[in-house]
């Protein structure tokens, strides 16, 4: 994902085209800027091409919402706190719900975005070969985005044509089964963005959308569909590629304040890169709450400056956490543990009070926080965090090479992908399984190496286990009383479409099941 400090020189032009593309939305702007761009004359050269495509990544930065609803409420994580009824299930889902609409809205925006750029920049009067790769990068941001709304609401309406308003976007729409999105949309889009997308960047764009994050989400795509051959086609041209490997040590994945771009060692002492694409922050530019999210109310660690403490509002579930092998040393740099015989961080909970304060009563039990959203280092306070959001990274793909080879031919063809994850974690290789066995490997592997990433929900849905892990916690109260005490309903696997939504599209848009 870009930077501010990437679209310095162009960043008037991005304004002004992110201001079209926000537009008369009545939540977002309530008044027409005095110098209105408009379609018909922004697109005048390759300048205003690029920042057309820049202005497209501007809705990925949607704050928690960006990920949070896929680790909310699964086997991993839960809200101890209880005020969140989309995190715990505590009060019926409905249309109305505003966590749900920020996340349909923002989604729909970046398609419009994206949509205005592939349908305008081949009129601009430049070389193809210049603006070819402008349009793949486009494709690819649309694929996300609607790749993203076709994990939470299903089939949904296809819009391919630029859209000044989110009522226009809307207006006669009816869904289309989510097979159709897939394969006339989400697809095609990705296939054209492996073919025109670049290897890399310079300096300036680094960041931006390469040709390996379109095919490792490509990869994502087909093991969604179960086209496992496709799936091991997407992820071998990220492999053969070689452009990405594991990092040596697992907490560099999080860290940020030595370059905004740095590489880390590999096994072998090679400086490389493991996150393909993320959504990059930065302290006092574009800061992130992301780590508040997942700190305590009552805590501050050592190491470690959060002097606003947290919001407890994303907490890992104890059966997550105790289900890890003592060996792995994803362990103690995933987790804040107490006691961190193993080297790992140590954590102070129940902080000394201050003259104003009073205990929280909600917050009184030591139990593991996540440390994967706090840079050493760094003071990250509030909303003014540093960490980037992975979307795609390295071992996410080789973690689904290993479940496509097992799918297709069973284990043999799959434990060098896997065993390689767990060489890193400084845990022995698999062996021996069948083709059943090695599923369930691949369901641990993914909560080990990925959790708290905003993949498990999707991970669990696409396999069917989601009900299932639910109900299946056992060792942690909290999450009983917040999670199965409400209960998890069938219909959840989807989200509501948003009332505005269906009005907007004048009553053509069907509800989904269970919030007629």
């Amino acid at each position: 994902m870009y930077k501010i400090k990437i679209i310095k020189g162009i960043k008037v032009l991005v304004l002004g085209w992110v201001m079209l593309l926000a537009f008369s939305c009545g939540d977002i702007l309530t008044e027409e800027p005095p110098s209105f761009v408009t379609v018909e004359n922004f697109f005048q050269n390759e300048a205003d091409a690029r920042a057309a495509v820049i202005a497209i990544y501007t809705y990925l930065y949607r704050g928690p919402s960006e990920f949070l609803p896929s680790i909310w409420g699964t086997d991993v994580a839960f809200d101890r706190r209880g005020n969140n009824a989309l995190a715990n299930y505590n009060t019926p889902w409905n249309p109305s719900m505003g966590a749900i609409s920020t996340m349909w809205n923002q989604a729909w925006l970046g398609i419009a975005t994206a949509n205005s750029a592939i349908n305008n920049i081949p009129n601009v009067p430049e070389d193809p070969a210049v603006l070819d790769p402008l349009i793949g990068e486009a494709r690819f941001l649309r694929a996300y985005y609607y790749f993203y709304l076709a994990q939470y609401f299903g089939d949904l309406p296809i819009v391919t044509e630029p859209a000044t308003s989110l009522d226009e976007i809307f207006a006669g729409q009816v869904r289309q089964p989510v097979a159709d999105v897939y394969n006339n949309v989400i697809i095609p889009d990705l296939i054209a963005a492996t073919g025109s997308l670049p290897v890399s960047y310079n300096d300036t764009n680094k960041g931006r959308a390469t040709v390996d994050a379109a095919n490792a989400l490509l990869a994502k795509v087909y093991a969604v569909r179960k086209q496992w051959a496709d799936v091991v086609t997407a992820t071998e041209a990220v492999i053969s590629g070689g452009r990405y490997d594991l990092l040596a040590d697992y907490a560099d994945l999080w860290r940020g304040s030595a370059g905004e771009f740095q590489t880390y060692a590999n096994k072998d002492g090679q400086q490389v890169e493991e996150k393909i694409f993320d959504v990059q922050f930065k302290t006092n530019q574009r800061g992130t709450q992301t780590h508040t999210q997942f700190g305590d109310l009552n805590s501050r660690g050592n190491g470690f400056t959060q002097p606003e403490g947290g919001w407890s509002n994303v907490l890992p579930t104890f059966d997550w956490f105790n289900s890890f092998d003592p060996a792995d040393e994803r362990l103690a740099k995933s987790f804040f543990l107490q006691n961190a015989d193993n080297g790992g961080p140590t954590w102070n909970f129940g902080r000394e009070l201050g003259p104003d304060e009073t205990p929280n009563t909600a917050d009184d039990e030591s139990r593991p926080y996540i440390v994967k959203y706090l840079d050493p280092g760094v003071v990250q306070v509030r909303n003014n965090g540093n960490v980037n959001t992975n979307l795609l990274r390295y071992a996410d793909v080789l973690l689904l090479r290993a479940e496509a080879e097992n799918e297709l031919t069973g284990p043999d063809a799959a434990y060098p992908f896997i065993n390689a994850v767990r060489e890193r974690a400084g845990l022995a290789g698999l062996s021996g399984l069948d083709q059943a066995s090695f599923r369930d490997a691949i369901v641990d592997e993914r909560a080990w190496e990925l959790g708290m990433e905003g993949l498990r929900r999707w991970d669990l849905l696409r396999w069917g286990l989601l009900k299932e892990k639910i109900n299946g916690i056992t060792d942690d109260p909290d999450y009983l009383a917040y999670i199965q005490a409400f209960g998890f309903q069938d219909h959840y696997v989807l989200f509501p479409i948003p009332r505005d939504a269906i009005d907007a599209s004048r009553g053509n848009l069907e509800q989904n099941f269970g919030y007629e």
